[in-house]
């Protein structure tokens, strides 16, 4: 865990929860990605199913970076942890790639198997997007 201050977070984010990395489609080459933390709690159900948190069970330590002793974050199964594309300290460097090209797209949640999950078989997905100088689009589900 680390408190954040940049762009006004004010909180502590669980590091190198999880990780991102792009290679063009006819490559081995991967290009790694800039996450820099992550606050884990229930933002949004993907079906449904309760949560099993609630927000006076974890808030991610908001402006109490020197008074806070202890720190409870989590994620409920079928749930997510939203992150608006635009924020600050999420990136893939897309310098000097040959424009326009497909490439495959792949994210590793707990790379380092820190957290206790019930199966981490899941953990890897990948989707093969097109990127142009002005848009990148989904051509399919796994690469």
């Amino acid at each position: 865990m680390r408190y954040e201050t940049f762009d006004g977070h004010d909180h502590f984010h669980l590091q190198e929860f999880e990780r991102y990395r792009m290679r063009p489609e006819d490559s081995d080459e991967w290009r790694g990605s800039r996450k820099e933390g992550w606050c884990l709690r229930d933002d949004g159900a993907l079906r449904d199913t309760p949560s099993r948190y609630s927000d006076d069970d974890y808030y991610c330590g908001e402006d109490e970076e020197s008074e806070l002793t202890e720190l409870i974050q989590g994620m409920t199964e079928g749930w997510v942890d939203s992150y608006d594309w635009y924020l600050e300290g999420q990136y893939i460097e897309l310098k000097d790639l040959k424009l326009p090209g497909n490439f495959c797209l792949e994210a590793e949640a707990d790379p380092n198997r820190a957290l206790t999950e019930k199966n981490d078989d899941n953990n890897l997905t990948s989707t093969l997007v097109h990127i142009t100088e002005r848009e990148a689009t989904v051509v399919k589900q796994g690469c």
